[in-house]
């Protein structure tokens, strides 16, 4: 007899309200000694209908076996497999004793749809910050969070796209206006007036921006239309994604930055100039215009946050996202005005014709440089923190991570699993207590549970951590994966005020500080104490640790269980065998299983996240390939002249190749730089410690920049020629 933990759940056929269970075979009655199981459960103790199953310290019939639930959802929390049992089963088995813990969720079928006046109406009458209620919309959003920070940071690339997009659209416009130079002045010696110049320029522009509009919409339809076919089998209840009022919305929202930060400002540069400028060849801008471009793009950049925080509803996220981007462009400036003011001086014709077209083309430089730079640098990023999380998981230290998680120990059984510890040899390791309580009051006022609407992701976790209970415990010092950063840790004599000691990130989220007073209801009983000392702690360890640490001489007479991690050193059958023997109400986690499931799921999240990184530097090629393809279209009369003054053909296509492949090469590298730094900014923001670099990945992303740009070059050349 082998001890495995599963979820207990009460059978009832009016649940799940919507959708449905499928039972093999089908059931209608549950009685007191029968169970119903869910596969995981059948596959892990080899039991069939018709088998008994022990749970706890009862025997009973498996009856049927749920083939497909419609309630079941992704969760990480859910660790352990399901089973069903009767509310008479409940009572009959002897679940619950001195120490355990249970917890009781009632569901409610309404007419109506519950908003949020009828909720605040139920919170007020209960009172209780330990008591969670939600409604549907609660639920959706509880369960979906798993996966807000893949959207997130799906989220944010898409809006480097947009700001490559934008970056490149600035350029082509441009191009356009230039191209209409004269057709401008024309009209401008003939008299007509400037309003209707601009209004037939910004008719041309509304036109296609309508169409480009109207064509991303019907792909987007379209990609959710593919999304539906293909994700319609895996799924209980078929999906309907339908075209979104916020969703226009926002598209709308963009077409008109795009007017007011592009449109609108290089159609008044270009209306105002005199008519004998708009017929000079290279007159569009002059020098003291060069800053020009940099200030259109800084002016983006608050545009961008605000769309950050519209997707993410995090402004942690998208103040992170601003400063990189900001960061980001100021060091391309810096770099840029540096290589003009000083850059070496060749000999051979090629460099330095190279070298003055790139002087001379600053608007083009800039923004094939930022289109590169930003998408090179997502690329590399993604590696990184991947490496890190890989890395934090799997760990340096792997030697270190237990296969076990016990909880559920109670005080008179500790000394047993002491001894099966000896005589399996096992290691058990921060075996700690574990005390239920309730935080009632900060600095004397008493925490209510919250009932306004959280605009922010940070008021929601605010919230989600300050309406709940919480779990204490006690210890000598800081534990295994745990640091002291700052205040420091104070022991208690049984005088004077409590000691206590917080994770960093839980204080930040239920919004206190050190030496702020906390009051604890244990029991009805109300304990103070005062945070002395801010704890760093790597959860990946895989110990028993804790947001709120109490000293010792403080709660040691408070009912308590315990928990533990286990180092197997001997026989994992032994220990196991027996625990299930003398301690079979101990629940055990395989944390094995555990790793390999965050694993799975976070290199799901890394596909997802490289697709759309790949779609971004997709984004910059297409940019880069437009800005050489103008500029050599630009450049025909001086590729003629360089012609007619002898220079060949191979000299020129040397030329052009040493301008862009350089300008892509140092933006390339710059990017991957910038990337690795900012990975190793998030893995200690994540992990409290450095990422790995990945220059391996950093390589093979240059090496494929390079050849791409030489293709985008030979392709752009052929079609000048024709």
């Amino acid at each position: 007899a082998r001890s495995r933990l599963v979820r207990v759940a009460v059978y009832d056929d009016k649940f799940p309200f919507y959708g449905k269970r499928d039972y093999q075979p089908e059931i209608k009655n549950l009685g007191k000694k029968d169970i119903i199981i869910y596969p995981p459960v059948r596959d892990l103790f080899k039991v069939d209908v018709g088998d008994f199953l022990t749970v706890g310290k009862r025997d009973f019939r498996i009856v049927s076996i749920v083939e497909n639930d419609s309630s079941e959802t992704f969760d990480m929390g859910q660790v352990a497999p399901k089973v069903l049992l009767s509310n008479e089963a409940i009572q009959w088995g002897e679940f619950l004793t001195r120490g355990s813990t249970a917890f009781y969720s009632i569901h409610f079928k309404t007419k109506n749809d519950v908003g949020k006046k009828l909720k605040n109406n139920v919170v007020d009458i209960i009172d209780d910050s330990s008591i969670r209620v939600r409604t549907q919309q609660d639920t959706s959003g509880q369960v979906g969070r798993v996966l807000q920070y893949l959207s997130d940071f799906l989220g944010i690339v898409s809006i480097v796209a947009l700001f490559l997009s934008l970056v490149g659209g600035f350029y082509l416009y441009l191009s356009f206006l230039l191209k209409k130079r004269k057709t401008i002045s024309i009209y401008k010696s003939m008299g007509l007036r400037l309003s209707l110049i601009k209004k037939g320029l910004f008719f041309q522009s509304l036109v296609l921006s309508s169409l480009s509009f109207l064509l991303s919409i019907a792909l987007s339809l379209g990609i959710n239309h593919i999304g539906e076919e293909l994700l319609g089998p895996y799924l209980t209840n078929p999906i309907d994604v339908k075209l979104s009022l916020p969703g226009l919305s926002l598209g709308l929202i963009i077409l008109t930055i795009i007017y007011w930060v592009i449109i609108k400002p290089l159609l008044n540069k270009f209306i105002h100039q005199k008519a004998g400028q708009l017929f000079q060849e290279n007159s569009a801008w002059n020098k003291k215009e060069d800053s020009r471009p940099l200030k259109t793009f800084l002016l983006l950049i608050p545009v961008l946050f605000i769309l950050t925080f519209f997707l993410s509803g995090s402004w942690k996220l998208s103040l992170g996202f601003l400063s990189a981007i900001l960061i980001g462009v100021l060091l391309i400036s810096l770099f840029l005005n540096l290589f003009y003011r000083y850059h070496p001086k060749l000999k051979k014709l090629e460099f330095k014709l190279a070298i003055r077209y790139l002087s001379r083309h600053r608007l083009s430089t800039l923004s094939i440089f930022i289109s590169i730079f930003f998408g090179v640098a997502l690329m590399n990023l993604l590696p990184v923190i991947e490496k890190s999380i890989n890395a934090e998981i799997s760990g340096a230290k792997a030697e270190n991570i237990p296969e076990y998680f016990l909880f559920d120990i109670q005080e008179e059984q500790v000394k047993d699993l002491q001894d099966i510890a000896n005589q399996t040899e096992i290691e058990l390791l921060s075996l700690s207590p574990m005390i239920r309580a309730r935080l009632i009051k900060i600095n004397g006022k008493e925490v209510k549970v919250s009932k306004k609407s959280a605009l922010t992701r940070e008021e929601q976790r605010s919230q989600q951590f300050q309406n709940r209970g919480v779990n204490l415990s006690y210890r000598p010092g800081p534990g295994e994966g745990e640091e002291i950063i700052e205040g420091a840790w104070e022991t208690y004599s049984g005088e004077g005020e409590i000691p206590l000691s917080l994770e960093t990130r839980y204080m930040d989220r239920i919004g206190v500080k050190l030496n702020d007073l906390l009051t604890f209801d244990i029991m009805g009983i109300e304990i103070e104490g005062r945070i002395k000392s801010k704890r760093q702690v790597r959860w990946t360890s895989f110990r028993p640790n804790f947001f709120i640490l109490f000293p010792h001489n403080v709660l040691e007479d408070t009912p308590q269980t315990f928990l533990s991690a286990v180092k197997i050193v001997g026989s994992e059958n032994n220990f196991s065998d027996e625990m299930a023997a003398r301690l079979p109400n101990v629940s055990m986690v395989d944390i094995r299983e555990v790793v390999k499931k965050v694993t799975g799921v976070m290199n799901e999240m890394g596909v997802a996240l490289r697709l759309m990184s790949v779609f971004s530097i997709v984004v910059g090629f297409i940019i880069v390939f437009s800005l050489i393809n103008h500029q050599l279209i630009e450049r025909k009369k001086d590729l003629y002249l360089f012609k007619m003054i002898g220079l060949g053909q191979k000299k020129q296509r040397k030329m052009i190749f040493i301008e862009f492949v350089g300008i892509v090469a140092l933006s390339g590298i710059g990017g991957v730089l910038f990337g690795q730094v900012l990975g190793q900014i998030i893995s200690y923001k994540m992990f409290y410690q450095l990422g790995a670099f990945d220059f391996i990945s950093a390589g093979k992303i240059i090496f494929l920049l390079l050849i791409s740009t030489m293709m985008i070059i030979t392709i752009a050349l052929r079609q000048t020629r024709n």
